[in-house]
């Protein structure tokens, strides 16, 4: 195409043009190659991080839903867990045409446990070292059963 074709293009044209060659150039790429054409930039450096060995790559397995990769630094804490949890999950679902607005995060993680290896990581400010998480290692959620004995925080309020 020479400059002249350019000129006549409008911007949307233009635009679906450079994606469309920039999601070739991802698929072509070993190591981006398996991350979607639609990506962020956010998950192009957070695969470019893993393929460095500054950040490993997690499967947060959601029976009987689909398991969802995700990338985080390698001293990370619970807590950073959880927000990379929330932001690949909440991005897994707007692809999958599934709106997040209604999804309460707090909520969610006040019904559910993350677990690695049947152990409950209860405590946010733990690193993922500190609880054996490894590369490639596959996370768990599991709901939380109500404790015995135990009132809401609401009902003392």
């Amino acid at each position: 195409m020479d400059n002249s074709d350019i000129s006549n293009l409008s911007h949307v044209e233009i635009c679906s043009m450079v994606t469309a060659s920039l999601c070739d150039i991802i698929k072509e790429d070993p190591v981006l190659s398996d991350i979607p054409g639609d990506a962020t930039l956010a998950e192009v450096n957070s695969q470019i991080a893993v393929e460095h060995g500054q950040s490993i790559r997690l499967y947060l397995d959601r029976y009987p839903l689909e398991t969802v990769k995700l990338a985080v630094v390698n001293n990370s804490s619970i807590q950073l867990l959880k927000q990379t949890i929330k932001q690949q999950v909440s991005r897994h679902m707007e692809r999958q045409g599934v709106h997040t607005q209604h999804l309460s995060w707090k909520y969610f993680w006040r019904k559910h446990w993350l677990t690695h290896n049947g152990v409950k990581l209860m405590d946010d400010k733990k690193t993922i070292k500190q609880y054996g998480i490894k590369n490639r290692d596959s996370l768990q959620l599991c709901k939380r059963l109500r404790e015995r004995g135990r009132h809401s925080r609401q009902a003392h309020s």
